[in-house]
């Protein structure tokens, strides 16, 4: 059986290697592969992370983030070894409440393919959660849903944009702050009842001559 060893890259770069690797597989066992049939494996932790549910699953992934506290982008590549097509639907921190913002709403992953996830080579998967959960250089527990077979829970490290990520660009944290009140400049209060216009004089009484 052939063997296909994966360099430490992102997505994209892998995907080469598991659509070969899947192909091998299907072709010699006539049926859907299992993903020890491909034979893809992990050097390090910071050179992803491989998982699988069934049919589908994850290979190389790990997260990107710019700084402590995200949002990360979810790197490396979703697979499907089977004949029918899935598609991840969904990804969540756990903890969080808020889902992962998945460009197109769903990613479809056909029967017997690779997918790349990254900012620049396939959809983008930017996940969110409490400030406390995505410190770079630390595993977080997510969660991914798919269509067809149901939810894979693994274990992701977040790693800085350098080295083999330093391509990936993950978006800024949005900034939040006070709602500026119209007719105040920034910095300055505003006075009890001002409305923002002009205050307008009284009018100067005009002097009368007694008789």
């Amino acid at each position: 059986m052939h063997t296909v060893t994966r360099r430490s890259s992102p997505g994209v770069r892998t995907v080469a290697a598991v659509a070969l690797s899947l192909a091998a597989a299907l072709a010699l066992g006539g049926c859907a592969a299992s993903f020890d049939d491909i034979g893809i494996k992990n050097n390090t932790p910071a050179s992803g992370v491989d998982a699988s549910l069934g049919d589908v699953g994850v290979r190389a992934a790990t997260l990107v983030a710019s700084e402590d506290g995200g949002p990360a982008v979810l790197v490396g590549s979703v697979v499907n070894t089977g004949h029918r097509a899935d598609a991840l639907v969904q990804a969540r921190l756990k903890g969080s409440s808020e889902p992962a913002t998945i460009e197109g709403g769903r990613v479809r992953v056909p029967g017997a393919r690779a997918v790349p996830l990254d900012a620049g080579a396939g959809p983008m998967v930017t996940l969110t959660g409490p400030a406390r959960s995505l410190q770079i250089g630390t595993f977080v527990t997510v969660r991914l849903t798919f269509r067809d077979a149901g939810t894979l829970t693994t274990h992701l490290l977040v790693q800085s944009p350098s080295g083999a990520y330093a391509s990936v660009t993950p978006p800024a944290a949005a900034v939040t702050g006070p709602t500026p009140t119209p007719g105040v400049t920034p910095g300055t209060s505003a006075s009890p009842g001002a409305t923002g216009a002009a205050p307008t004089s009284a009018p100067t009484p005009t002097p009368t001559s007694g008789g």
